[in-house]
């Protein structure tokens, strides 16, 4: 049986910045599938720290060549370099939804979007504005719950997550996640992986 294919969409949090890309959560989710029978090819990775949705639409193009044509899993999580720079919401919207439609042309089987975690509580961000931050991000990730319900497509908000934990588990920068927070965002993955994929 021909191993699943898995394409991953987005930005620092996608290859787990600061971490060996073994401990993001793509890679840690295709390990705990193995472990229920399912089995991934290696992940292939479209992602760059600092990317905002302008760039990853420019990354996709760049790297079409060397994709497959058609993927069984296609994750999206992307927008906090919007935020960081402090895009315009609109832009944010309409680029969600091109690379929105974009990953669903890439997937004949399941898409997954997750959401922005909130950076805001980390040490990195205490003397910015907290509030601030986590306000325009829960605003994002809103618009992206609202899309992905309309579109039928599973939304893991890993925000709230964030918010409680995201203070205390980051790595060296003081900014990304440890290890530990990919593995519980890809514990939600692994919910609809499994529902999707596991023989009967």
């Amino acid at each position: 049986m021909d191993k699943l294919t898995f394409l991953a969409l987005g930005d620092s949090y996608t290859i787990g910045e600061g971490l060996p890309i073994q401990q993001s959560w793509p890679h840690q989710l295709t390990k705990m599938a193995a472990l229920q029978g399912i089995l991934f090819q290696t992940p292939d990775i479209i992602a760059t720290t600092g990317w905002t949705t302008d760039e990853l639409l420019a990354g996709i193009e760049a790297r079409k060549a060397s994709l497959q044509t058609s993927y069984d899993l296609v994750s999206l999580l992307i927008g906090v370099n919007n935020q960081y720079r402090a895009y315009p919401m609109a832009q944010f919207e309409s680029e969600f939804i091109q690379l929105f439609k974009l990953a669903k042309n890439f997937s004949h089987n399941q898409i997954v979007v997750v959401s922005i975690p909130d950076y805001g509580v980390t040490p990195f961000a205490k003397e910015k504005d907290p509030k601030k931050i986590g306000e325009e991000l829960d605003a994002y990730n809103e618009f992206q719950r609202q899309y992905c319900e309309h579109q039928n497509v599973p939304f893991f908000d890993i925000t709230p997550h964030s918010k409680e934990h995201g203070a205390n588990n980051v790595v060296a920068d003081q900014l990304h996640p440890n290890a530990e927070i990919y593995k519980y965002w890809a514990k939600q993955v692994l919910l609809k992986v499994v529902e999707v994929f596991k023989v009967k």
